[in-house]
């Protein structure tokens, strides 16, 4: 019975278990943070990092032309030159700027110099580019940003977990369906399925659901009877002397994995109600949201009293890849706008 009070106490380590762990959500931190890595360096040295330093009113002056060199970068196949020049803004001292161009530029004697009033070092020449790359160094955002929208799913989905962990009222679910999916969460693995679970709240029925790749025996006990799967007795009896022998040579493991096939392929009787009955948590305004506590990470249980429990190593170094990715990419970040 469970006694336990709400909201429920959750420990961070099972909070992080549920934010963080995952090899999607690994591979969601490893994609942002080298796309990163590769992708803030060039956007500093696009017209993005200068973009708005341009945008409000601008004074002008002429200038002059002198130089005019190849950067060695080519864009949308055209070579990138820069264009060294100076000025002098009304009352002040010279002031030398750069600015880029796409394709062969013939520099005239004089140009018209745009800068940002009280800010002559922040200057430009009008209709050329402030910085060697174009709007295209966007693109080099792509990585970076499918890694964060991986993350962005699994913080979300984590949030509303963990507010289902705090909040969530134990009920008991029965397996009322299972539904095999067209995809597999590996290549050459066993497909996905989604099993619903029906369970009650203030009197009135509710439904719960659970994607698994990993089918309890008793849930493909039901899944096979459910579908008119049958097995032929002699090929059953045949295969279990084989199995059994092979039982005698194998790990502790592989031996409760040939129980279960055996006790899956020998079944002639429904599963009973009670191996069918997983507990589920349910929001108390609105028991339409419901999970099984085991979806919200490998490991996590509900316990007689009412308490989650998790794997707390998993929970701890789940969190070590974000932590490492951040402040990697703040340091980066850093190290350029310092060296600049």
């Amino acid at each position: 019975m469970y006694t336990i009070s709400m909201p429920r106490h959750v420990p961070l380590p099972l909070v992080s278990q549920v934010l963080f762990a995952g090899g999607v959500t690994a591979f969601g931190w490893v994609f942002f943070g080298f796309g990163m890595l590769i992708a803030i360096p060039i956007l500093m040295r696009s017209e993005l990092a200068t973009y708005l330093k341009f945008l409000g009113p601008l004074s002008t002056a002429r200038g002059t032309v002198t130089q005019v060199r190849d950067t060695g970068g080519i864009e949308l196949d055209q070579r990138v030159y820069a264009v060294d020049y100076v000025f002098t803004p009304p009352g002040g001292q010279p002031v030398k700027g750069t600015s880029f161009v796409r394709g062969e530029y013939q520099a005239p004697d004089e140009v018209t110099v745009e800068y940002r009033p009280g800010h002559p070092q922040d200057s430009r020449i009008r209709g050329l580019h402030t910085a060697e790359g174009g709007w295209w160094s966007l693109i080099t955002l792509i990585f970076p940003v499918v890694g964060l929208a991986i993350i962005l799913i699994k913080f979300i989905t984590g949030l509303r977990a963990v507010r289902l962990m705090r909040h969530g009222l134990p009920a008991v679910g029965t397996l009322i369906a299972v539904k095999q999916l067209k995809y597999s969460r590996s290549e050459n693995g066993p497909p996905v399925c989604r099993l619903t679970f029906r369970f009650t709240a203030d009197g009135r029925p509710y439904q719960a659901y659970y994607a698994t790749d990993e089918l309890k025996p008793a849930w493909e006990i039901f899944y096979n009877q459910a579908n008119g799967v049958t097995y032929n007795p002699a090929r059953v009896r045949k295969m279990s002397g084989i199995l059994s022998t092979v039982r005698k040579f194998v790990p502790a493991g592989m031996k409760q994995s040939i129980d279960d096939s055996l006790a899956v392929a020998q079944a002639t009787a429904p599963p009973a109600e009670s191996e069918l009955q997983e507990t589920v948590l349910y929001l108390p305004a609105n028991p339409a949201v419901a999970a099984l506590p085991r979806s919200f990470d490998t490991g996590i249980t509900l316990d007689e009293r009412g308490n989650l429990h998790g794997n707390t190593l998993r929970g701890i170094f789940s969190t070590i890849l974000p932590v490492l990715v951040t402040l990697g990419v703040c340091e980066w970040v850093y190290l350029l706008i310092s060296n600049s």
